[in-house]
């Protein structure tokens, strides 16, 4: 039996190991682009996945799987492939790896796990725009952890809708004490942010003791394809080239979309989000619209977060006047 990686987002690392060990038959390790608890910004590159898969070669996995941005293979041992969403070209992967599995079993796991995280993220999604507001503190909380400990065990598909019935209409339950004056805030990112403030809701928070309300858009690459091209044609005055998809997202929310600011998420020393955050702000500057770069880093804490949202609530205070 192979000794198998998967490098993945953290958003959708359950579901992602429980169905990759159903196509593959074969046991899988997850790494996700967040540390473990303890890590610092320097040990990155040996403990979490941002472009490389040293964690692979250094513990001996025979294979890695990456659903994250390209990367190569720093030791020959460690035989590693990129899957891009695409459904024949990742197929062939798989097959290389399983050779027994069948086409129409392929199908059907990579039809269901499509379906699996597209609803999951629409669940974080509906709870982004609403924790932090709830009258009782906490509830959110617990129903965010309920979902990503239960939600991607039930095996049939059916079932699975019934639970994010049930987990919409709990949500939509929640009572908020939300005053009716909050300005809409568009958060951005290229996503691959290894870091945990990212992954859960503390900028959701923080947003909402200024009374603002988060706009922010969870992605995945299974699922960009589609609206990818009508994305393209909509912004291409100031896109005529390929930036990637969660770029070409970025650029079309906040150009064609009406928020109060835009909180823009970016990587330290990352050039792909350093380009996207130079594109984000020359629009927001002709359209009027305050923006603020929350930098992401080993040390990124809390309280930088929490003044990153104070800053943006006194520019569109000034924007106002």
């Amino acid at each position: 039996m192979s000794k198998v990686l998967i490098l993945t987002n953290k958003y959708t690392e359950n579901i992602i190991k429980y169905y990759y060990e159903k196509i593959l038959d074969n046991e899988v390790t997850v790494l996700t682009d967040v540390c473990d608890e303890g890590f610092t910004y320097k040990d990155y590159s040996k403990e979490c996945i941002i472009n490389n898969i040293m964690y692979a070669s250094e513990n001996n996995y025979d294979i890695a799987l990456n659903f994250n941005e390209e990367c190569i293979s720093y030791d020959g041992k460690v035989r590693l492939y990129n899957l891009n969403n695409r459904f024949l070209h990742d197929y062939k992967i798989i097959k290389k790896i399983n050779s027994n599995i069948k086409f129409i079993k392929y199908v059907r796991y990579f039809i269901n796990i499509k379906i699996r995280i597209l609803i999951t993220l629409k669940l974080y999604s509906m709870i982004s725009k609403k924790i932090g507001y709830e009258i009782r503190k906490g509830s959110l909380d617990k129903i965010r952890k309920s979902i990503d400990k239960n939600i991607y065990k039930t095996k049939n598909i059916f079932k699975f809708m019934r639970d994010y019935f049930n987990y919409k209409k709990r949500i939509d339950s929640i009572y908020l004490d939300r005053p009716k004056n909050c300005k809409n805030i568009l958060v951005l990112s290229n996503n691959y942010i290894p870091n945990e403030y990212y992954h859960n809701f503390d900028i959701e928070k923080s947003l909402s003791n200024k009374n603002m309300i988060s706009n922010r858009y969870y992605k995945e690459l299974y699922f960009n394809s589609i609206s990818n091209k009508y994305h393209k044609f909509k912004i291409r005055k100031y896109c005529k080239y390929n930036l990637g998809s969660n770029v070409i997202d970025n650029i079309y929310y906040i150009n064609n979309l009406k928020y109060d600011g835009v909180i823009f998420l970016q990587s330290k020393m990352n050039v792909k989000d350093e380009s996207t955050r130079l594109i984000l702000l020359n629009i927001c500057m002709k359209k009027n619209i305050p923006f603020i770069t929350i930098i992401f880093s080993g040390d990124t804490s809390k309280f930088k977060i929490e003044n990153t949202v104070n800053a943006l609530s006194d520019m569109i205070k000034i924007n106002i006047k």
